[in-house]
């Protein structure tokens, strides 16, 4: 059901942002089009479902939207915006091995030699 709501969701969000940036309200300097790619993209792999891989890639890719939002108004430096992605790698990658993830359905594991 999800998946069936996506494409229309994406043009309402694509053009509330448009919009929204016509009218003034967000920030100049901001390149809208690279976080609004990484915050998709991060919504769409969450909604995918719910494995080893999304657990990881889509809380990043929304992280990594945030941050780079952040950085272009000039709240954040590049020397801050790259360990807080390190140290968020690192913790999710801790959680997908902590909680048991299961493997997502399209990955098959490489045959083992005897």
């Amino acid at each position: 059901m999800l998946k069936a709501l996506f494409v229309p969701l994406l043009l309402i969000v694509v053009g509330s942002g448009w919009l929204m940036a016509s009218l003034g309200y967000l920030p100049d300097g901001v390149n809208w089009l690279w976080v609004g790619v990484l915050a998709l993209s991060g919504v769409g792999v969450l909604i995918s479902g719910w494995n080893r891989f999304s657990a990881v890639l889509g809380p990043m890719l929304l992280l990594g939207a945030v941050l780079s939002t952040l950085r272009q108004m000039s709240l954040l430096s590049l020397e801050v915006e790259l360990p807080i992605l390190v140290i968020a790698l690192g913790s999710l990658l801790l959680f997908v091995r902590i909680a048991r993830l299961p493997l997502p359905a399209w990955y098959t594991p490489p045959p083992t030699s005897k």
